[in-house]
Parts: structure tokens; sequence; C-alpha cells
């Protein structure tokens, strides 16, 4: 399940410019959605990479924070498809990626009802304490 949809591009930029970021046809009148589609899944993998340090990924339901940043990062990767990111779009990577590094650090709550991701486990390990010389010490034999 993708966290924006065409619905929420739309939302943010006006449709000739999706068509003129997503389709490589000259002269096209009509939106690509496979790269649309591509854009949104790149912007997911990101935001996957930080929440799922908090949160299992992938989200369901998708937060509106979430999908706010999917978005913001689906249009930025559209951009970035022509080599040509206006400062705007930049600046909003910026602040989005800052707010997705709030969020692994835990200092961000983004409304999730999630469950947290299972904490890493640990291994313990216990040794007798070892002596270099005498009976079954490090250098018994030499």
């Amino acid at each position: 399940m993708a966290y924006s949809t065409l619905t929420d591009l739309k939302a943010l930029v006006p449709e000739a410019t999706l068509i003129k970021l997503s389709n490589d046809q000259g002269g096209a009148t009509a939106i690509d959605a496979v790269n649309i589609a591509s854009a949104i899944a790149q912007a997911d993998r990101e935001i996957d990479g930080y929440v799922g340090v908090q949160r299992r990924v992938p989200l369901d339901p998708v937060p509106g924070l979430i999908q706010t940043i999917s978005g913001n990062l689906a249009i930025y990767n559209l951009y970035r498809r022509r080599s040509l990111v206006p400062e705007t779009w930049e600046s909003q990577r910026k602040s989005d990626v800052a707010l997705l590094v709030k969020i692994a650090a835990g200092q961000i709550s983004f409304g999730s009802d999630a469950k947290p991701a299972a904490p890493p486990q640990q291994a313990l390990a216990h040794s007798s304490k070892k002596t270099l010389g005498g009976s079954g010490g490090l250098l018994e034999g030499y």
C-alpha cells in the first residue's frame, strides 16, 4: 500500500506539472502512471528506512504526516528525474528528511497505531574467570 496517491500529488502541484514531470513523450497530455508510481514507491522506501527504526513497516493505516511526507518526496523525485529541482522542493525535502530523522530518533510521534518494531534481541554470555598459569590456565602445556 502506497503512502500517497496521485490525488495527493495533484493537491501539491498542478496536473500540467505532473504531466511534464512524469511523461517523457514530447507534447504529452497525460500523466505517466508508471513514473508516478515509481516516484511514490521511492519516497515510501526512504520513509520506511527511517520509520522502520520505531515502527513496523509498511504502515497501515497511513498516518497523515507520513502521507504528506510521501507526497512531498514523490514530487521531489519527479523533479529529480528532470535534473532540475526548484529551490522550494529542495528546501521541502530537507524539512521532510529532518522530520524523518526525528521520527527515527523517537523525538516526534506521527500518530500511528502501528505496533512498535520488535526490540533487538540480545545475546548474553558468561564465562569463567581464566588464569594464566596452573591447572586449567591459559598457559598450561607451554
